[in-house]
């Protein structure tokens, strides 16, 4: 019977235990926190009476003088019963608490600060009358986080994957808040990195638990109003990029909730800092997915399919790759923020993983670069082939129209259509990246593409000429456009030639400098023929400069566009002295500087005769009205004759260097026989030798 009644009350236990369980499962987490708190004072008060009937007996025997062995029996029987009374408490605590794992795992970290805290109270307090906490304790509270981490780390998993799937790889703006994550993640990144030094920092403060299960519950309240008042004051702005290290990017809607995901991540250090390389770890996959997911649906167009998308655009590819750089700029710092909360055995295994997630990340970010890069090489292939039927039916058309009209000059001819429209998707590809990608990307890419453009277009045009030359009126045109192109295009500046060499050398090679070069070349030859003429070019320029002074504002502009095309004169004059044979360089000047004297010594004095008239005219009428006619008449004139003088500079430059290269030739001639005669004047002395030799 004792036997039956034993079994019949397990059963019932075991029926009210798993009723009991499924009755705090069904609880709110406020009520179990007050419930919580309940258990807790039900266990200070068994602590306190248990000390109390210990320090009770103990004055018992003290007051009837017992022996000190029956003291400390005495003492090591109240420690016991103490120990036991603790231990009671905390299993009845650990079963509760087991009870409630389910929905413990998805708790948020606030509640989860509560319930912990509690317990550390109760434990901090048994621990201070001497007795012992038991492991399953803390075994336990290290279950409930370990259980809170998995079921986070899933979630956040899950909702990312679902983020990414659906995304249309739009550029948002960025709300205030989530400006202030990243803030605060480089905040807490800093201070992890001092940590890792060995320096001290403030540690950022936790909000406090509260007191019982009406506080606990009223301060949820309270945090959830917090909450959504300072979300509320963060979205009443928007930024369109995210600021971050002195970088700007524009990013889409899934890099920013990952942001999010991190900081909640990073603030699960102080939570739970035993778990603190689990915590690296579940960081550093969650990194890992967002990488591989951007390459597999926007470099692999995967959102095609996932998202609906019709195709994997170049912006598209720039905010992916917006979203890369911006991870690959925190890493850095998340790395010093995150190995800091680690111990040292943890850090070495971890710290590999980093830098092979910085790897992973920079070989996207190229692979993005160099897909950009073949889009356009891909156009550029398809141009190149239908190209040449192109230039050749252009090329008959325009000589039909010229025959038709009977003229041997023709106007400057159009670029072929082909040529219009590789230069119109260049200026569609700058018009999409420049306003999301950085400069430095942005330069790197289209270095690369002009550099492809410049060597393929340049052995197609060296093809064409070489199989017919009457085709020159069409490569001519097509090449300076692309030519024309290529400086529009946002081109690193220090080696910006390089990137269109092949290009720029062709078209020098069959047709002469670029109209631009010659214009260069042309304005530092005026230049220094104006330094070295006589002093009546002097006059005329001090003459000019008082006709010219009311035009203050035009002469300011003109001065600072020529101090800016300075460095430009000065490598143009270096072409012109490449081009200009060394030993007729000399005599090609001075030609040039006395046919310019001449013109100058008759500009000053047909100067000097209209101003005569003009300084007696100015002495004896005073109307202010005639006086400005009569300046104005005289700039115009001024501005004609300088006109005229920068026309003839230039053709005497042209006839200059035809005779140059002219005379080069005949040099070389000159050469050639000269040769020629010391041989067969050699050969004549070599002669006689040996016909005395023979006799």
């Amino acid at each position: 019977q004792q036997q039956q009644q034993q079994q019949l009350l397990t059963v019932v236990t075991a029926q009210s235990e798993a009723q009991l369980s499924d009755q705090l499962q069904l609880l709110h987490h406020g009520a179990f926190i007050a419930l919580l708190h309940a258990t807790a004072r039900i266990l200070m008060c068994c602590i306190d009476h248990t000390v109390a009937v210990g320090r009770l007996l103990a004055a018992c025997l003290t007051g009837v003088h017992a022996p000190a062995s029956q003291l400390s029996a005495l003492r090591r029987e109240c420690a016991g019963a103490l120990q036991a009374v603790v231990d009671a408490g905390f299993s009845r605590w650990v079963k509760l608490l087991a009870a409630r794992g389910a929905a413990h795992s998805r708790l948020k970290q606030y509640e989860l600060r509560q319930l912990l805290d509690l317990s550390e109270q109760v434990a901090a307090y048994s621990e201070a009358l001497g007795a012992r906490t038991p492991s399953s304790f803390r075994a336990a509270l290290q279950a409930q986080c370990k259980a809170l981490l998995d079921h986070s780390h899933a979630r956040s998993m899950n909702q990312l994957q679902h983020l990414l799937e659906s995304e249309q790889w739009v550029a948002v703006e960025v709300p205030g808040g989530f400006q202030d994550i990243v803030d605060r993640l480089v905040e807490r990144c800093g201070q992890g990195a001092a940590l890792l030094n060995g320096k001290s920092v403030t540690a950022v403060a936790s909000p406090a638990p509260a007191d019982d299960g009406g506080d606990a519950a009223a301060g949820a309240v309270a945090v959830d109003g917090n909450s959504q008042a300072t979300a509320a004051d963060a979205a009443e702005w928007h930024s369109p990029t995210l600021r971050l290290s002195g970088k700007s990017f524009h990013l889409v809607n899934s890099a920013l909730m990952l942001l999010k995901m991190v900081d909640e991540y990073t603030t699960l250090y102080d939570l739970m800092p035993q778990f603190g390389a689990e915590i690296v770890h579940r960081e550093l996959e969650l990194l890992k997915l967002f990488n591989s997911q951007t390459a597999a649906l926007v470099l692999g167009a995967g959102a095609m399919r996932t998202a609906g998308l019709r195709s994997i655009s170049a912006k598209q590819l720039a905010l992916s790759c917006q979203a890369v750089g911006m991870l690959a700029t925190l890493l850095p710092l998340l790395r010093a923020g995150s190995l800091a909360r680690v111990s040292q055995p943890r850090r070495a295994l971890l710290m590999p993983e980093f830098d092979r997630l910085l790897q992973d990340l920079t070989l996207h970010m190229d692979e993005v670069h160099s897909k950009l890069v073949d889009i356009m090489r891909d156009r550029l292939a398809a141009a190149l082939q239908t190209l040449p039927a192109e230039i050749k039916t252009v090329s008959s058309q325009a000589v039909s129209n010229q025959a038709t009209r009977n003229s041997s000059t023709s106007a400057e001819q159009p670029p072929s259509p082909t040529i219009a429209l590789l230069a119109k998707q260049l200026q569609t590809l700058k018009a999409v990246l420049v306003p999301y990608l950085l400069k430095e990307e942005v330069e790197f890419i289209f270095g690369a593409v002009a550099r492809a453009y410049s060597d393929g277009l340049s052995e197609l045009f060296e093809a064409l000429m070489d199989q017919e030359p009457s085709w020159e009126g069409v490569v001519r045109s097509n090449a300076l456009t692309m030519l024309k192109v290529f400086r529009d295009l946002p081109l690193d500046q220090a080696r910006v030639r390089s990137f269109c060499a092949r290009l720029s050398t062709t078209y020098t090679k069959h047709f002469g400098l670029p109209p631009w070069d010659q214009e260069k070349v042309g304005r530092r030859g005026w230049r220094q023929q104006r330094q070295t003429s006589q002093p009546g070019d002097q006059r005329l320029q001090h003459a000019e400069e008082q006709q010219l002074q009311p035009d203050t504002q035009q002469q300011q502009q003109h001065g600072n566009h020529a101090d800016q095309q300075a460095p430009q004169q000065q490598e143009a004059q270096q072409q012109l002295q490449e081009l200009v044979h060394p030993h007729l360089q000399q005599e090609a000047q001075q030609q040039l500087s006395d046919a310019e004297q001449k013109q100058v010594h008759q500009d000053v004095q047909q100067l000097n005769q209209d101003q005569q008239p003009a300084d007696q005219q100015h002495t004896l009428q005073q109307q202010p009205l005639q006086q400005e006619d009569e300046q104005s008449e005289q700039r115009q004139h001024l501005r004609q004759l300088l006109d005229e003088r920068q026309q003839q500079g230039r053709q005497q430059q042209h006839h200059l260097i035809e005779q140059v290269q002219s005379g080069s030739q005949q040099q070389q001639q000159q050469q050639l026989l000269q040769e020629g005669r010391m041989s067969e004047q050699q050969s004549r002395q070599q002669h006689p030798l040996q016909l005395q030799n023979q006799v």
